[in-house]
């Protein structure tokens, strides 16, 4: 068991990765309950189901990056948890098997229709697993990889988002865009940030955007999808009636990226890097927050 707490901090930390599941569960149930005009907190275990899922999609995407990273790993880094045999891949096989079997039987559990937005998100992530069958390609040309991949997030918001309004057999919320947006956009934020590196940080056999694109590029990158993530997240806030209590914080972060970005490119450094990764994940909490509970608390009890 020691061993498999030692690679999910090192690989997988689980605070983390739960509290981003946890988010983006509720968020993504309530703001579709309220796009519905259902203003009132869900059942717990519509939001636990929702919740579930996300970390098991996270536990698969975990997995399927394992596979496709081995030989990398192997040549290059050589000290993480599968090259040096702290774990197997077919063990980390089977434990994403069972995340599948356990989002299989929570779709079950709300009604057979459920199962068409999960298999749907599967087949996207299958694709990604095989990296489109053009791997090589992808590998040489970052931004094509990067936005390849970026559907997949929106994907698995929607089937969140299905635990309210499909389980419920309603219709789709009309305004579920903004939502996926959100998502699409907060996934492009998180991965850029956690590939931004300063000169001497640099690594051979890693992939960073500071080294595929240049600093000023990254960190331009970086900054249209933190304004892109907020934007999108304030028009879904707004369209349930919690526009202005967001803007005042999106603002703030706003203006934090900005300053931290703009450092970073005068004097990169490892310390900013870090505070730039940190932001990027405190946004991504601020948006899913107040598009979803924030919003709903707004309208309850805020007005």
């Amino acid at each position: 068991m020691n061993r498999w707490w030692i690679y999910q901090r090192e690989r997988f930390p689980l605070t983390a990765y739960g509290l981003l599941a946890a988010t983006t569960g509720v968020a993504a149930t309530i703001n579709s309950s309220m796009l519905r005009g259902q203003y009132a907190w869900p059942a717990a275990g519509t939001v636990l189901a929702a919740s579930a899922s996300a970390l098991a999609f996270f536990v698969q995407m975990r997995v399927a990056d394992e596979f496709k990273d081995r030989e990398d790993d192997a040549l290059w880094r050589p000290e993480r948890p599968v090259p040096r045999g702290l774990v197997r891949l077919t063990e980390l096989a089977a434990i994403a098997l069972v995340a599948a079997t356990l989002q299989v039987t929570l779709a079950c559990a709300f009604g057979a229709p459920m199962l068409v937005p999960l298999m749907a998100t599967w087949a996207y992530f299958a694709l990604t697993a095989v990296e489109f069958g053009a791997g090589n390609w992808l590998k040489a040309r970052p931004a094509a990889y990067l936005l390849s991949h970026l559907p997949l997030p929106s994907l698995i918001v929607f089937q969140l988002s299905s635990f309210d309004w499909l389980a419920t057999h309603a219709e789709m919320p009309a305004g579920l865009g903004a939502l996926l947006a959100t998502a699409f956009a907060s996934a492009l934020l998180l991965e850029v940030s956690r590939k931004l590196r300063a000169p001497s940080d640099e690594q051979p056999g890693v992939v960073t955007y500071t080294a595929a694109w240049g600093a000023r590029r990254a960190l331009t990158v970086w900054v249209s999808a933190l304004v892109a993530t907020l934007a999108a997240a304030g028009c879904a806030a707004g369209s349930v009636g919690a526009g202005l209590p967001f803007a005042a914080a999106a603002l703030a972060l706003c203006a934090a990226g900005v300053t931290g970005a703009l450092h970073f490119v005068a004097a990169p450094s490892k310390a900013r890097a870090a505070r730039l990764d940190a932001l990027a994940r405190a946004t991504t909490l601020l948006a899913y927050l107040g598009l979803g509970p924030a919003a709903l608390a707004w309208a309850l009890y805020g007005q």
